[in-house]
């Protein structure tokens, strides 16, 4: 004799296992956080940044997150750069970045039409400009950035320069 088929199948819900997912926060993080945050990389964006007409400038925090600035004409002479405060500029950057100091980005700062030489300054004591902090005329001077979230510190470290 032979036995009755007693599979049961699934119901519509259970068919369409997404329709019973729930949002969670937490999907930020990891590996959908971490996709994010290598796009924003990827997608490096180019800033204009205004050098004033003086002898100092500051960087408004919308530069952030960006891959390239390109320093604009204006100074009348040798000026400072000043960053943003660091809570300022850790606020623009995704809410998915390790908050341990594990991410870094890399900007570039591009001097090719000012005339004159930047100095980068920080915008408070919770940001540390390593290496030199001079951008020359004709040069692009790139940083690594080191980004500590959980310590609310930034520290710029400086890769080298390349001529124009």
């Amino acid at each position: 004799m032979v036995a009755a088929n007693t599979t049961a199948f699934p119901s519509r819900t259970e068919q369409n296992a997404s329709a019973n997912l729930v949002a969670d926060v937490s999907s930020g993080f990891g590996v959908p956080g971490r996709v994010r945050n290598i796009a924003d990389e990827i997608n490096k964006s180019l800033v204009l940044v205004g050098t004033g007409t003086g002898t100092a400038a500051t960087v408004a925090a919308t530069a952030f997150p960006a891959g390239t600035w390109d320093l604009q004409p204006g100074a009348s002479g040798s000026f400072t750069l000043t960053l943003p405060t660091t809570s300022a500029i850790l606020a623009r950057y995704a809410p998915t970045i390790p908050q341990d100091g594990a991410f870094n980005v890399e900007i570039d700062i591009l001097n090719d039409a000012v005339g004159q030489t930047a100095t980068l300054t920080a915008g408070d004591a919770s940001t540390t400009i390593l290496g030199t902090a001079t951008i020359a005329n004709n040069t692009t001077r790139t940083y690594l950035v080191n980004l500590n979230v959980g310590k609310g510190t930034m520290t710029w470290i400086n890769k080298g320069t390349k001529s124009l």
